[in-house]
């Protein structure tokens, strides 16, 4: 760097010379045609030293992979060029072609358009220009190049040639590239770890470089322009940033290092942890000249420190109020560990405990012969869980205990002791025997009852039962009924033994029913037994765990259900037969109707000649009261349908606000006959629906039909439709008629029922409007709902499933 230093000396403008022993050697003298020596003239000399300087030229452009070339604004060719000029294009000099641009056809295709822009504007305006390319040798080898040119102009300024320098770059560019590369890996790196780094002058008193993770961490809250800590620091936490800067004052006049942790508070109020680290930097002479270190962001790790300790700390207050202890043991099964609770449940010593064996603890009584059991699964290395033990405490009370524990290993598997969990379980204990006392009692005031009742403790085992029940298992099942007998294998062994009236094949299927429904209890289940009886089991659940089990003989209300159910199936056998019947008779019924309508549209039209006006009158009466009678008997049999279970729907994609304008099209010149206003409430893109078209259309007549029925004159009617909150299809109609109350809501929706209007005239139709809605939508699997108040209008909506829309169209 302090090489330019003194060019402009004039004792130093000394012409660079190339020395060449070869080149100042006296050449050897030459001999004429008489064969005399003779010393060679300037020109000669001249010209072996050219010779010697072109060669040497050759050999730099070679090794620095430069070639020189000119370009004849005249001959449109070049003129000349270098040996290295062709071997940049993987060509002998000798095979270049003046007329050839080479440049041109060994250029990249991909760069080829540029780069002859260039040479266009380079010779249309004559001008220096610099590019980059990419060219392509004859063997398939891409090379990178950078290429000077300049223009070159005769004594009378006239543009005659360009005249350049090409250089092969590849290695160069590669190592940029590379460069690069690495650079953004760096970056990336730095993003993901969120650390960056920084370096700052003492001299200077600033940084001198930032990357760029340093300069995004320190955005919003630090200043790399400031002149002083207090100034670059000054939204830090305010309980940190006293500290902190006294700690960078003090790392900056020191000159010594700082590892430092502190929080930021941003613009939005978020806070941030912030870890800075610096290393003190000297020179030559050992003084300090500024520091070099890293930024790195670390609320994320903060956020997780603090939520472990928050769980270290409600772990610790569970321990605290539980009624268990926390241990841990060593490879040799003694104490290395106890927890507060020890002491705070038992009042055991802790430090007095440590280093024993728990077979080795004062008072303990071992007697158990599972004992035995627990020291080999310790020894073997096993898991454990609720062995049971007691022993005699400092106030000589007996203190019953229960623990679980499991194996620990290291990384490698070696064996490293155990760690588990102990349970007072003296309450329960002594509970228990309590319990034990009362159960005589129990069992005389369970005797007096009619009911059999048994009693399983929280383990499922049968602990109480009374006398009925005992009589209504022994009679047929004499040695199964036992104490202390699980329930599971006391309701199998019954089972297995016919006790039940079911068949041998179906008895697997029959228990698993069975033990499902006394496992989650409160259940009722009714059984008939083998000897014709019939059983109601009322199964409850104990504060204990335990299951209180309820028997009740039922033959006699069973025979009565069997009685009221005949019946019941009789009267059904007769309304599926009526409306079957109905189903079936759709043809019969509407082709005389259909002949009646043709008949009297040819009367009333006189397509065979006049006839008396009056007959025309009379003919279009009966074409009214045809499609009146039409209308009915077509509600009676699709309703009739839908119930004998006849009616298919065929299913299409329904546009919502097509189907609801072409239903308002049908009745608008109806409702605007009556003085009734409509408003509609449909979006532009509404839903599309999986549904029976013409079924939905049907629906929704019917609910306009019923409101026109009840709107008064100059009324309105409201017609809505889209989506629910959950995706499925709203459609409802809103009138301002006389409304109805719960009772008229009711009789509605019964078939054939009409209501009256206000003026208590009955309005036309058959009642079957909305008990055809109604079965028309559960038909699409949706809901019908009136919701109505006298003197509040009514309001009908049906609801479809979300699975059956198609698209929202929002």
């Amino acid at each position: 760097m302090g090489m330019g230093k003194g060019l402009d000396n004039p004792a130093r403008r000394t012409p660079l010379v190339v020395h060449d022993q070869e080149a100042e050697a006296e050449p050897p003298p030459s001999a004429d045609r008489n064969g005399a020596s003779s010393q060679p003239t300037d020109g000669e000399l001249a010209a072996e030293r050219l010779r010697v300087s072109e060669k040497y030229l050759q050999q730099a452009q070679r090794i620095a992979k430069l070639g020189h070339w000119r370009w004849s604004s005249e001959q449109r060719g070049l003129t000349a060029w270098s040996e290295a000029y062709a071997a940049i294009f993987g060509l002998p000099h000798d095979a270049m072609d003046p007329a050839d641009e080479a440049e041109a056809r060994y250029v990249h295709p991909e760069d080829r358009a540029r780069v002859l822009a260039t040479y266009a504007e380079a010779d249309r305006r004559p001008v220096e220009f610099e590019l980059s390319y990419r060219i392509v040798r004859p063997d398939g080898e891409i090379r990178h190049v950078h290429e000077i040119g300049e223009p070159e102009f005769d004594e009378q300024g006239n543009f005659v040639a360009q005249f350049g320098t090409i250089q092969d770059v590849t290695e160069r560019t590669i190592a940029e590239s590379q460069l690069r590369e690495r650079e953004a890996q760096l970056r990336e790196a730095q993003k993901q770890a969120r650390l960056g780094y920084w370096r700052w002058s003492a001299t200077q008193g600033e940084l001198t470089y930032a990357s760029d993770e340093a300069l995004r961490i320190a955005d919003g809250w630090a200043d790399p322009n400031a002149s002083t800590n207090a100034e670059m620091y000054r939204n830090v936490h305010p309980d940190d940033r006293e500290r902190v800067i006294e700690e960078m004052d003090a790392s900056d006049r020191d000159g010594r290092d700082f590892d430092i942790e502190y929080r930021v508070v941003l613009a939005d109020g978020e806070v941030r942890y912030i870890r800075e680290i610096g290393c003190a930097e000297f020179d030559g002479a050992n003084s300090f000249v500024g520091h070099f270190g890293t930024i790195q962001d670390i609320t994320a790790l903060r956020r997780v420190e603090e939520s472990l300790g928050r769980s270290e700390a409600r772990l610790a207050d569970f321990a605290e109020v539980a009624s268990d202890w926390f241990w841990e043991m060593d490879e040799e099964l003694r104490f290395t560990y106890f927890s507060a609770g020890l002491e705070l449940k038992s009042g055991m010593d802790p430090q007095s405990l440590l280093g024993r064996r728990r077979w080795e603890l004062p008072g303990a009584d071992f007697s158990d012969g599972t004992w035995d059991d627990h020291i080999a699964t310790l020894r073997a290395r096993q898991p454990f869980r609720d062995v049971r033990y007691s022993y005699i405490d400092q106030s000589n009370r007996r203190r019953y205990l229960r623990v679980s524990g499991k194996p620990i290993f290291d990384t490698d598997g070696a064996f490293k002791g155990f760690r588990g969990v102990t349970t007072d379980e003296t309450g329960e204990v002594l509970e228990r025997q309590a319990h034990k006392t009362l159960q005589h009692r129990f069992l005389d005031a369970l005797d007096t009852t009619s009911e059999a009742i048994c009693l399983c403790d929280s383990e499922d085992r049968l602990i109480i039962y009374n006398q009925i029940f005992q009589r209504a298992i022994e009679a047929n099942m004499p040695g199964v009924l036992k104490p202390g007998l699980n329930f599971e294998e006391f309701v199998r062994e019954i089972a297995m033994r016919g006790y039940y009236d079911v068949a041998p094949e179906d008895r697997e299927a029959f228990l698993r029913q069975r033990l499902e429904a006394h496992r989650n209890p409160p259940s009722k289940r009714v059984h008939r037994l083998r000897n014709g009886r019939w059983a109601q089991v009322e199964e409850y659940p104990t504060r204990e765990g335990g299951t209180i089990l309820i028997r009740r003989d039922i033959t006699e209300q069973m025979e009565r259900e069997a009685e009221l159910v005949a019946a019941k199936e009789q009267a059904e056998v007769a309304s599926r037969a009526k409306t079957e019947f109905l189903a079936n008779m759709s043809h019969e019924l509407r082709t005389p109707l259909n002949a009646i309508l043709g008949f009297s549209e040819i009367i009333s039209g006189e397509m065979f000649g006049t006839v008396d006006p009056r007959y025309i009158e009379y003919a279009r009466d009966i074409h009214a009261s045809g499609l009146h009678l039409l209308a009915l008997i077509s509600d009676i049999l699709d309703l009739s349908k839908i119930e004998a279970g006849k009616a298919e729907l065929r299913e299409e994609d329904v546009r919502i606000p097509s189907l609801v304008k072409s239903c308002i099209r049908l009745v608008e010149e109806r409702v605007a006959g009556a003085g009734i206003a409509f408003q509609v409430d449909i979006p532009k893109r509404g839903p599309v629906i999986r549904a029976d078209a013409r079924k939905l259309k049907q629906i929704l007549i019917n609910l306009l039909s019923n409101a026109m029925q009840f709107a008064p004159r100059g009324g309105r009617i409201e017609v809505r439709a889209g989506l629910t909150s959950g995706g499925g299809l709203r459609m409802e109609v809103v009138d301002n008629g006389p409304g109805m109350s719960a009772e008229e809501i009711g009789r509605a929706m019964e078939p054939f029922v009409q209501l009256e209007n206000v003026s208590s005239r009955m309005r036309e139709g058959s009642g079957l409007g909305l008990s055809l809605v109604r079965a028309l939508a559960k038909q699409h699997q949706g809901r019908m709902r009136i919701d109505s108040a006298p003197g509040q209008g009514t309001r009908v909506l049906v609801t479809l499933p979300a699975k059956r829309t198609v698209r929202s169209g929002s």
